[in-house]
């Protein structure tokens, strides 16, 4: 394929050609979290939800005092929000972000305990499962 500006002869040849190509490693090598890697990323996701939770209970008491209607209570869920979640999902699958995020509550099977990943989020356009 010609470069616009050689077949427009603003250029007398395509700069490229001088270039090579990048060397691409192909056997990269995968990296897992080390235990205390884990065990800190663990802590500071339990403190995040603690903070979610504290701060949930403190509007509600200033929503209470002022006649304002409450929010749900943090407490009562298993998580306080979509982070944790999402990182378990992450660490224990291996999955890309962008598959992480398009997942929908219809992949999600509990009784086999997998996920599908449809053909419209992965990379490759294949349907797999997880």
């Amino acid at each position: 394929m010609r470069v616009y500006a050689v077949r427009t002869g603003a250029l007398p040849e395509n700069p490229r050609k001088q270039l090579r190509q990048f060397k691409i490693d192909s056997h990269e090598k995968i990296r897992y979290l080390t235990e205390d890697e884990e065990r800190r990323l663990m802590s500071a996701l339990d403190a995040r939800e603690e903070r979610l939770r504290s701060g949930r209970e403190n509007a509600n008491n200033w929503r209470e005092r002022f006649g304002c209607q409450l929010k749900s209570d943090r407490r009562k869920t298993p998580f306080a929000d979509y982070l944790k979640p999402m990182v378990l999902i992450s660490l224990h699958t291996g999955i890309r972000r962008g598959e992480l995020f398009g997942i929908e509550w219809r992949d999600v099977n509990p009784e086999h305990a997998n996920l599908t990943l449809r053909s419209g989020i992965t990379k490759n356009r294949k349907t797999r499962q997880v």
